[in-house]
């Protein structure tokens, strides 16, 4: 991933993480910081916004869509 925002927000207290269009993070980086956000604000909601996501497969950007239950618009996706 690239480009992203991190948040976790609950009521009034928030905590967040931007990177830059050029660092790239792989999956298993953005759990740990997450999992670093979260405990600053415990039971937090977590928004997680990224510019570029790369899946070996387009299976798995498939499984990543429904597990976010999101929706991809054709312009979106790059082979």
């Amino acid at each position: 991933m690239r480009g992203i925002t991190a948040i976790v927000a609950r009521e009034q207290r928030w905590v967040q993480l931007s990177a830059d269009p050029q660092t790239e993070f792989t999956a298993s980086q953005i759990r740990e910081m997450l999992e670093a956000l979260r405990q600053y604000v415990p039971s937090g909601l977590v928004t997680l916004d990224a510019e570029q996501v790369w899946t070996e497969t387009g299976q798995q950007l498939l499984d990543l869509v429904a597990d976010l239950r999101t929706e991809l618009r054709p312009e979106e996706v790059q082979q």
